[in-house]
């Protein structure tokens, strides 16, 4: 399926989903016209890292250091290692609070799911890590599954879109987290060029080795 699906599987995180729920327990369908504006931002930010990477075959930092100098690349990475490691507490936090639901112990959710994560990134290949992400993102079906019982009114979907409270804080703060949920702030390392180069390289290698041993057994040769 290529990184690009990989890196989108990581938009779907607990703070997002936190995120989500929130804003719909509080807010109904008032902040679905957000959403609709935000799907083609994140696909252009993503496209823009892509490019950068594909055209200049430099990463996210070296583009940095190279225009702006190194202080700034340093401070750019530091930001988004803070970001990174705040991101890595919510997941746990998110882990560990399913866990409880169902009688485990914190340590014990994390724990594994730390040992998961771990094993797969050392031990496995990059085919191997996209086949268990897109494996875990199945689950993401689910919500399809709720949207349909949840049977949404038509007449309270369009009144959704056509409520925007701009004027009341917490309606706003919102609209903040959900924009932080959409663009995240490791989308930039997506434009790493080779990261990206080798597991699409890989990709690619495996289909034209397929698509050989088709042709050779096809009976039209």
């Amino acid at each position: 399926m290529g990184p690009g699906l990989v890196v989108t599987l990581a938009d779907t995180d607990a703070g997002s989903l936190i995120t989500a729920a929130q804003s719909g327990a509080q807010w109904g369908y008032a902040l679905l016209s957000a959403q609709i504006i935000l799907i083609p931002i994140v696909y252009m930010v993503r496209e823009l890292t892509i490019r950068l990477g594909a055209v200049t075959g430099k990463g996210h930092g070296e583009l940095i250091e190279a225009h702006f100098g190194r202080g700034w690349a340093w401070l750019s990475v530091s930001t988004l290692l803070i970001a990174c490691t705040g991101a890595i507490i919510c997941e746990m936090s998110g882990v560990a609070g399913v866990g409880l639901m169902w009688g485990i112990p914190m340590w014990v959710s994390c724990g594994a799911v730390t040992a998961f994560l771990l094993i797969v990134a050392v031990t496995g290949s990059y085919l191997r890590v996209e086949r268990v992400a897109i494996a875990v993102g199945l689950f993401e079906l689910v919500f399809l599954v709720a949207m349909v019982m949840s049977a949404p009114q038509p007449a309270q979907v369009m009144a959704g879109l056509t409520t925007f409270p701009i004027d009341n804080s917490y309606y706003l703060v919102l609209v903040a987290a959900n924009i932080g949920a959409v663009v995240m702030p490791w989308i930039s390392s997506t434009s790493s060029p080779r990261w990206w180069i080798r597991a699409s390289a890989s990709r690619t290698s495996r289909a034209r080795a397929g698509t050989r041993r088709s042709a050779r057994w096809s009976p039209n040769w």
